[in-house]
This record gives C-alpha cells, structure tokens and sequence, in this order.
C-alpha cells in the first residue's frame, strides 16, 4: 500500500507498478518494497498495484505482523479490537507490508501492541522567517543563490532555472523561540530527502513519511541557525532537456513535479 496524503491540492502523477498476476504474486516482499519506493523517489505520486485479493475468512485469527525489509525487521502491528479490521495509516510517500501469519507460526512470542493514539501538538510557532538558498545542480556543474521569502514550490516558479532544478537545495535562515520548550521540528510540504541541521545539530534524515525532527533540548532563546538540505528528483530537468530524445521520451508525458521545501515550517511543543 502507497499514500495519497500527498495528492491532495496537487495534480497527479500515477502509474501501473504491477499489473500481471504472475509477477504481482510471487515477488518477494523486499522486491515490492523496491519498487514501490523507487517509483516513489521518482516523484511518482500513485503507484497502483493489481492483482492483490485476500479472504477475509481466510486472515480471521490471523496475526498481522508489518514487515521492515529496509532494516531486516518484524513485529506485531498495532490492533484495534475489532475483528477482521485494521486501522492503517500511511504518511506521505510511505508504503506499508503487512503479512497475516496463523496464531501456531514460529515467531517471537509477542502480542500485537494496542493502538495508541497520536496526541496534537500543545502549542506551536511558524518559522516564518527569510531563507537564503544555495541550490547545487547535480547534472550540470553550478550553484547559485536566492532569497525566498515566503517560501514556494520551485516548480511552478517563473524563473526556468529554478522549475527546472535538480540537485540539492541548502535553505538556511536564523530564528528566535524566546522560553517556549519547543521539541518537534515539522517541515510541513517537503518534496524531496531532507536532512536538517539545528543549531549544529543533525537531527536525522527523512526520505518518506512525515518530515518531522526531534529537537528537544537543541533550541535556544535566540538566534537559533537551521540548515534544511533538500534533494531532488531529476524529473523536471529531464522535461526541460526539449533537444534530448532520450529524456522526452521518457518525460514527455508528466506535469511538473512538486519541487523543493513549501512548509511551513512549524516548532511543536508536544504532550511527552
């Protein structure tokens, strides 16, 4: 399963992931986990897969157990109660792999976890402030600089260097919180892998699912320094290569794809 968080507000870019049913019923599930993220780090928005059916009789008593081929893990995925029923949630670009095992299976003695709700942030504040961005082509050898105030999907931008970028954007800007004990980082709209830098401080990195950070304890009073690189994908450039067969070929056909950090970007002071 794919997410269509994404989709909403922006055109749609899909495709046929699998449609026999011979392939789409004996691949393995880190062969599915492949595609599906290969497609969407293209910028692929809907990967769709025919040919998946199962009984509802047949996963009854069933253990639903969510598989992690990325990191070689499995474990018991959270149950509601209810009979026959899930609740799933998929985050932007995120893909899930469930497996119903029967109760007598040879797995780690574990019960499935109860669902746990996911709490509001208390309180929040809008890091609504002036970014300087480096961008660093990764096709051809440039960089070059702007100011964006607010900021925008690259994409739609009128200037063809930027809705054409493919590369790493650098967006740097300083910010003050007061005494508010902020601990989450959320960088709202993110197309693209980011990785962020706080204070000097490497949060992590984010490739699917929300682009959230846990920055409890690294904030201070004033002039906090945050650095959010961003790493695109090569789509918009090759639509604009109008003189390479090569590239029309195979990106005639797709809108522009969402490009760059949109936000916005928002501190969460959240219940712990």
């Amino acid at each position: 399963m794919s997410s269509a968080t994404r989709l909403a507000g922006k055109r749609l870019t899909s495709h046929e992931a699998i449609t026999n049913a011979v392939p789409a019923l004996s691949g393995t599930l880190v062969d599915m986990k492949l595609l599906l993220d290969q497609s969407l780090l293209t910028g692929v928005l809907h990967p769709i897969i025919h040919g998946f059916n199962y009984s509802q009789a047949a996963v009854q008593d069933a253990i639903p157990w969510r598989w992690g081929p990325e990191i070689g893990t499995r474990a018991p995925y959270p149950v509601d109660g209810s009979a026959g029923s899930l609740w799933i949630h998929l985050d932007p670009s995120e893909s899930l792999l469930l497996v119903f095992e029967p109760p007598e299976a040879d797995l780690p003695d574990r019960a499935p976890a109860p669902v746990r709700p996911s709490l509001p942030p208390t309180e929040w504040m809008a890091v609504a402030a002036e970014w300087a961005v480096s961008f660093h082509h990764g096709i051809e050898d440039r960089s070059f600089e702007r100011t964006l105030r607010p900021l925008e999907d690259l994409s739609l931008s009128p200037e063809p260097e930027l809705a054409s970028f493919a590369g790493t954007l650098v967006y740097r800007t300083i910010f003050d919180v007061a005494d508010r004990p902020f601990d989450r980082l959320d960088l709202g709209e993110a197309n693209g892998v980011t990785e962020v830098k706080l204070n000097g401080q490497p949060p992590g990195v984010r490739w699917w699912g929300r682009h959230t950070y846990d920055v409890a304890g690294v904030l201070k009073p004033r002039s906090n320094t945050l650095e959010v690189d961003v790493t695109t994908v090569v789509a918009n450039y090759a639509r604009s290569l109008k003189d390479n067969p090569a590239a029309q070929r195979w990106a005639w056909w797709f809108p522009p794809i969402s490009t760059g950090l949109v936000g916005p970007v928002k501190l969460l002071k959240t219940a712990r």
